[in-house]
């Protein structure tokens, strides 16, 4: 699936995702829709995608996907990107993009007990 993908991508986009981002014009929603086009490419696939890029390509940002924002809730973060934007603050996507993949692994791993462990050390 990944050298499909990989191909793909070098095919349409001369192996560079900056392509996609300018044939996209930067909008986030035409830029999910060109990324979803790629084979073996569905939405958690491009959730991971924007949780890291954000970083690099601010009209993604503040982004959350389902798991990290589910992780938020449960331990009483807050419950839009926007609010781990504003805890992290708003102007350090690095940050955000490391406490939405942390979150995210905290749900999916179910290691709830851990991180409230870690909280309170």
């Amino acid at each position: 699936r990944l050298g499909a993908t990989a191909a793909a991508l070098a095919e349409r986009y001369g192996g560079d995702p900056r392509r996609l981002r300018t044939a996209a014009r930067r909008d986030p929603a035409a830029e999910r829709a060109l990324l979803r086009e790629l084979p073996g490419v569905d939405d958690g696939v491009i959730d991971l995608f924007f949780r890291d890029v954000q970083v690099l390509w601010p009209e993604i940002g503040p982004f959350a996907d389902r798991n990290a924002l589910t992780a938020a809730r449960r331990l009483g973060l807050g419950s839009s990107a926007q609010d781990l934007a504003d805890l992290t603050g708003r102007r350090e996507s690095e940050k955000l993009a490391w406490l939405v993949g942390a979150l995210a692994r905290i749900e999916l791993d179910g290691s709830y007990a851990q991180a409230r462990q870690l909280a309170t050390a």
